[in-house]
């Protein structure tokens, strides 16, 4: 009888303790370098001549903040058609893309405007025309 009232007291002293440490997580939006909450772009690009890259090997995306300062420029094949870019912190931005041919030479061009909202991605889609 002692043994049962014993791991009785034991159990409703364990018990509490054991849900201190149950609890939820929750994971909010990046944080850029300078702590500024971040989100996501998803970046697509659409040639205007029958959809394909003949012309360009690469693209080159430059991403500039409501300030015109250049927050990205990376260079992709241009047969991916989409790329995410992370981490840019809540604003303003526009986007240009380039196509660009094998010596270098600009042969498509576009560009939108988008905004970053903090913990999401953003869809562009930008039309490529020819230059």
């Amino acid at each position: 009888m002692k043994r049962k009232s014993l791991l009785l007291v034991m159990f409703a002293l364990l018990l509490p303790l054991s849900l201190l440490g149950q609890g939820c997580f929750i994971v909010g939006p990046g944080t850029g370098p300078d702590g500024a909450v971040t989100g996501d772009v998803r970046l697509s690009w659409i040639l205007d001549v029958e959809g394909s890259c003949d012309a360009a090997d690469t693209v080159e995306v430059t991403i500039r903040n409501g300030a015109g300062q250049v927050e990205s420029r990376t260079t992709f094949d241009c047969e991916k058609f989409s790329s995410t870019l992370t981490g840019l912190p809540e604003g303003s931005y526009t986007t240009d893309v380039v196509g660009l041919d094998p010596t270098g030479a600009v042969v498509y061009q576009g560009s939108a405007s988008f905004n970053i909202i903090a913990g999401t991605v953003t869809d562009v889609t930008v039309d490529l025309d020819p230059s």
